[in-house]
């Protein structure tokens, strides 16, 4: 019995620590009028971020390395995104506090499939979107 808890005990911390990795992004909290923008290479969200001193701030960050591998949203360390090539009528959503993207994308056999793929790491920092990291 004391082995089974040991088990479990180390693979609840592993598991705690590879969730730890991804941090959810908290901008959507205080900022307002959150568009996604497409490019042929770029993709960004522009949004209105409070700026701690009453005020509003006119702000926008890069999504790098968006990309449509099959139908399925993926990301990588690519400064460009492609998916937007591939896939149509991209939108944001928001789940219990994370932001993820979803879109339409061809799966490259003529067919197409809703995908999606989490937004990780963006905040609002004083009146300016931020990566986390």
């Amino acid at each position: 019995m004391a082995m089974r808890l040991i088990v479990f005990l180390i693979i609840a911390c592993v598991a705690g620590i590879g969730a730890a990795n991804a941090d959810n992004s908290s901008f959507q909290r205080s900022c307002s009028n959150v568009n996604l923008h497409l490019e042929e290479f770029n993709v960004w969200i522009q949004a209105e971020c409070k700026n701690g001193n009453g005020g509003i701030n006119r702000t926008e960050i890069a999504l790098p390395g968006m990309h449509n591998s099959n139908g399925n949203l993926s990301h990588d360390r690519n400064p460009s995104s492609s998916f937007q090539r591939s896939c149509r009528d991209a939108w944001l959503e928001w789940e219990n506090g994370w932001v993820k993207l979803v879109a339409i994308c061809g799966d490259g056999r003529g067919g197409e499939r809703q995908s999606s793929i989490y937004v990780d790491d963006i905040h609002n920092r004083n009146g300016f979107l931020v990566y986390g990291w």
